[in-house]
């Protein structure tokens, strides 16, 4: 069962990576446009965007998880797949926590967020405990889950507390929404072919983006960028030609 876990959880810890390399850049540019007159929409749109490509990265790892274990382990570790979910989906939530501790990081109260994270890893123990014993390695993927998700809501409600931001709250549930469902349709795709799978798994996440389109996640400005963006490259293509 460890072996399981780990195998899954090193998988999953890939989302981590983009986690971590924000985290090094963020402080900076986060007291840079803390000074701005429009810095909370700023915020905002950072945040949105932020779980929107961390969404991504964490949908493509869950998505392809099982084929990742085919591809680079044995039939014994191919079970580890059902943890990698739910471990991707604890660090976008934890990635979430970071990027919404602005108020207490410009107002100097870092220290509340020490104590909230103190809190969220009793609360893990407290959970494995109660778990585990019952649900093996699914239990413990739980137990992380839902401390990092307990985590990035006090945290969240802390911040506002010391600056209140008006997050897109509604576009961060569509984010979540369409994760839901593009994994979900994953699980439906299961050929004997492990490679016929990659190519349609690969398909669907490339219409992750359609999908958003389809629940009306981007806005005016956002669609109107995507056109230009998507003329420019066809008329340098066509000028090449």
């Amino acid at each position: 069962m460890v072996g399981l876990y780990t195998i899954g959880y090193s998988i999953g810890l890939a989302t981590n990576l983009i986690v971590q390399a924000v985290q090094l850049a963020w402080p900076a540019q986060m007291f840079e446009i803390a000074k701005l007159s429009d810095a909370k929409r700023r915020f905002s749109l950072t945040l949105t965007y932020y779980c929107l490509a961390l969404g991504f990265a964490s949908l493509a790892v869950s998505v392809l998880a099982r084929e990742i274990l085919v591809i680079m382990t044995t039939p014994a570790f191919y079970g580890a797949y059902i943890v990698v979910p739910l471990i991707t989906l604890s660090y976008v939530f934890y990635g979430f926590r970071f990027m919404t501790t602005i108020g207490m990081s410009v107002k100097n109260k870092i220290r509340y967020s020490s104590i909230i994270i103190v809190g969220a890893a009793i609360l893990n123990l407290i959970l494995s405990f109660l778990l585990i014993p019952k649900y093996g390695i699914l239990g413990a993927a739980w137990a992380t889950l839902l401390s990092y998700l307990i985590l990035a809501v006090i945290n969240l409600r802390v911040d506002l507390h010391f600056m209140y931001i008006p997050y897109e709250y509604w576009r961060l549930a569509k984010i979540m929404v369409s994760w839901l469902v593009i994994y979900g349709l994953s699980l439906l795709i299961n050929t004997p072919s492990i490679w016929i799978n990659l190519i349609l798994k690969t398909l669907l996440l490339i219409g992750y983006p359609l999908f958003l389109f389809g629940v009306r996640f981007y806005n005016h400005q956002e669609i109107q960028f995507i056109k230009d963006t998507f003329s420019r490259r066809v008329f340098r293509f066509n000028t090449r030609s």
